[in-house]
């Protein structure tokens, strides 16, 4: 069985562009790493969170992309609340 492990999340997504169709296309399974974006997808920051680890160099955390992500996780926010789950689990689910 054939694997490729790759950067993907909610938001980073350039492996759409080549690296899934290639993996379905080739019967290679992939599975992601950072899926919950250090845990900014995991819903448990807020805009005045600061960070002393990796972090703290992580262009996800800093500034304005900072605030517009925590933008995207409330929208996703609604959609777990409508469904009545984590916001983990739509950010992980694969169903269609």
């Amino acid at each position: 069985m054939d694997v490729l492990q790759s950067h993907y999340n909610l938001l980073h997504r350039d492996a759409e562009k080549e690296l899934l169709p290639y993996t379905q296309e080739h019967g290679i399974s992939f599975v992601p790493y950072f899926p919950l974006a250090s845990g900014l997808l995991g819903s448990k920051y807020k805009q005045r969170d600061t960070f002393s680890d990796i972090r703290k160099n992580d262009p996800l955390f800093q500034g304005e992309t900072f605030a517009q992500n925590l933008e995207k996780v409330d929208k996703v926010r609604k959609i777990a609340d409508a469904k009545g789950v984590e916001v983990a689990h739509v950010v992980l689910d694969q169903s269609d």
